[in-house]
């Protein structure tokens, strides 16, 4: 644009002075001979990416986490079958001491 308020004006891009001498205008438009691929679809978003592998977390954690209940629960169990069989089932007699007659 030359003033204020008139269009632009399209202009070709310069030639190179000397003939070995690259053209370095980078708003030389360049033809395409060759048919271009399709474009390959966008990768998975990062977003769903991290909402997958929390979610694989979360419910690994929760596997774990039942195992471990699991594991406690047997143990304790165990636990207490020994020390039931440790136990007498009933009392001994308490041993009094008789006093004779006051």
């Amino acid at each position: 644009m030359d003033r204020l308020g008139e269009g632009a004006i399209v202009r070709e891009p310069d030639k190179p002075s000397a003939p070995e001498a690259p053209n370095r205008d980078w708003t030389e438009v360049k033809k395409k001979d060759t048919v271009e691929e399709p474009p390959e679809p966008p990768p998975e978003p990062i977003y769903k990416q991290l909402l997958e592998f929390i979610q694989s977390m979360w419910r690994a954690s929760g596997s774990a986490v039942e195992m471990a209940q699991d594991i406690n629960k047997v143990t304790l169990q165990e636990r207490l079958a020994q020390q039931v069989k440790n136990e007498p089932l009933t009392y001994s007699d308490p041993k009094v001491k008789r006093t004779a007659g006051l």
